[in-house]
């Protein structure tokens, strides 16, 4: 709707009602006053009856403190034709709705939830858990976390058992390093009677890993306990071999089971010496590697599947 100007009508005093130079003086104020208050709602375009400014022409800027919406919404348009490029309403839950076709953000961006069609960036860091329902496509390598982690092992009745803590911030690959305490290693030969090395995988008591998790264990070396010396051929020489075993999850008290449950079984995963496959029968830095994947079975169980062995057996 366009804007009707506003045209006051003031009616003049006549002079032989009054004193002339009073009559004058009190017609030309009254004048003044019609023509300021006439340009105020028109060069505004002030629509007093529907309550609206800059009817026809919108006003050139509002500056102020802030700004509060009553209702309805609000809507950017441009040019001449009022193409609308922006709004902001609400939806029938009485949702605000922000309608833009670019945002840039200079500092950060914060979303409890976002639907997004097509996403183009640089680099994207997730904190929480990524769930895609289509396919994901790559159109470089794909990088996976890794981290070094040092277990110490020690002395239980002939066996040297050291623990793997696995939590839901534990990296796809995760490199291990055994190192030997006093009980095990006197700092140049193995006690006496020492038969093997048993890795203990457990779960965190207070942020386990989460289901369907999938991770790889890697031996990267046996060394004393300061790291500095790798014992690996004292191992080799003696027959001592590295076993891997599902523990305990802290944050259920449950035991874990290994693949089709080794325990029951009596099946070990680990350095077999008895091997027909040369890199299956010794400690090599960096060549026994297995990938698990954790899943609660039907049963309720935690489970660990073991999706792959390189350099490790399963053996009786």
């Amino acid at each position: 709707m366009s804007f009707t100007t506003v045209d006051l009508a003031v009616q003049e005093i006549l002079q032989t009602n009054f004193i002339t130079d009073i009559a004058t003086i009190h017609n030309s104020n009254v004048l003044l006053l019609t023509s300021k208050l006439e340009d105020l709602i028109n060069n505004l375009e002030i629509d007093i009856a529907n309550k609206k400014i800059g009817t026809t022409n919108a006003i050139a800027s509002i500056n102020t403190n802030s700004l509060v919406l009553q209702d309805n919404s609000f809507v950017f348009q441009y040019g001449a034709t009022n193409i609308q490029i922006a709004s902001l309403t609400k939806d029938s839950s009485n949702n605000s709705v922000l309608n833009v076709d670019k945002i840039t953000g200079l500092a950060d961006l914060t979303s409890a939830a976002a639907t997004i069609t097509t996403l183009t960036t640089t680099n994207v860091t997730i904190g929480g858990t990524l769930t895609t329902t289509g396919a994901v496509t790559a159109s470089s390598a794909s990088i996976e976390s890794k981290e070094l982690v040092d277990v110490t092992c020690a002395l239980t009745g002939t066996e040297a058992n050291g623990t793997i803590t696995m939590s839901n911030t534990s990296k796809n690959n995760i490199y291990v390093r055994l190192k030997a305490d006093a009980t095990v290693w006197t700092g140049s030969a193995f006690i006496t009677g020492l038969t093997k090395f048993n890795l203990i995988i457990d779960f965190d008591a207070t942020n386990p890993p989460a289901q369907n998790t999938t991770f790889s264990i890697c031996i990267q070396d046996l060394t004393n306990l300061a790291g500095t010396t790798s014992i690996v051929n004292n191992a080799n020489t003696g027959s001592i071999p590295i076993e891997i075993k599902a523990g305990t999850n802290q944050s259920t008290t449950s035991t874990i089971l290994l693949h089709n449950n080794f325990v029951i079984e009596n099946l070990k995963l680990g350095i077999n010496f008895s091997s027909s496959n040369p890199l299956n029968a010794a400690i090599k830095q960096y060549a026994s590697a297995v990938e698990f994947n954790y899943i609660l079975d039907t049963n309720s169980a935690d489970r660990l599947i073991i999706n792959s062995l390189v350099g490790l057996e399963v053996y009786t």
